[in-house]
């Protein structure tokens, strides 16, 4: 059974969520930066019949973030959830990939992405002409992210980079070329132990060049700096990031819903 969290259930939560603080990153920085009083953020949790909890489910704009097993999950809850503010749903793979059988809409898309966890940092690259976002690059950083086909539904709202970068929870790396950004990449969400690598991008022309290798080196080393592990979700076998000392960690499943 599903309720609403406020403050009271904190310990709860993170009790559960600290099981596997890695693949729980997103959630848990979520709800510590967050907190349960946002309109922007909604906490649930999956509680048994002695009130201990057995899975979550978060609102974030139009991110769904699920975590919990197929066996103690409530589908039918969670199905409730989904409307047309929903475009996003993510969570471990095969909890993803189960939901997404029972959704009942023609324009969705389902994808798995693989966590990968930095290993060895003997192999990043040295940064370069690297720049950080400030509240004055808003503007270029949505822009330039909204044009990148691979992850542009990942960035509909514009005030998810502003309150990031307000609340400090992450950080926006980029490189520019004739005033343009070419490569960016970004720290989202922070807990105790990882940071979560997001909005990695090289635009298309400049490819196949090692922009992404030094955007994603740049904002690992600045990670680390910070005594955390440096965490991404990419495609299986990411030759680049095993290049640059990751390794592949668990699955990640992503429903994709064009509303």
């Amino acid at each position: 059974m599903f309720q609403i969290c406020n403050s009271k259930n904190y310990s709860h939560l993170m009790s559960f969520l600290f099981t596997d603080p890695l693949l729980n990153t997103f959630l848990i920085a979520d709800i510590e930066n967050y907190g349960f009083d946002k309109d922007y953020q909604k906490v649930f949790m999956s509680v048994n019949e002695d009130g201990i909890c057995q899975g979550v489910a978060l609102i974030y704009y139009n991110n769904l973030i699920l975590s919990g097993s197929i066996n103690f999950l409530d589908f039918s809850f969670i199905l409730k959830l989904i409307d047309n503010n929903i475009s996003t749903i993510m969570g471990e793979a095969t909890i993803i990939n189960y939901l997404s059988t029972l959704i009942k809409n023609t324009s969705l898309s389902y994808s798995e992405k693989t966590l990968y966890t930095l290993n060895n940092t003997d192999f990043l690259s040295n940064s370069k002409n690297i720049k950080i976002g400030t509240l004055n690059d808003v503007d270029n950083i949505y822009n330039f992210l909204s044009s990148i086909d691979e992850i542009k539904h990942f960035y509909k709202v514009k005030e998810m980079i502003v309150n990031r970068l307000i609340n400090k929870e992450g950080k926006h790396f980029y490189i520019e070329l004739d005033n343009k950004i070419i490569a960016h990449a970004n720290s989202a969400a922070g807990t105790k132990f990882s940071s979560m690598i997001g909005g990695v991008a090289v635009s298309p022309k400049f490819r196949n060049k090692g922009f992404g290798k030094i955007i994603i080196s740049s904002i690992a080393r600045d990670i680390l700096e910070e005594e955390k592990i440096p965490c991404i979700f990419e495609k299986p076998q990411n030759n680049l990031l095993l290049s640059l000392g990751f390794k592949p960690y668990k699955y990640w499943g992503i429903i994709q819903i064009n509303n």
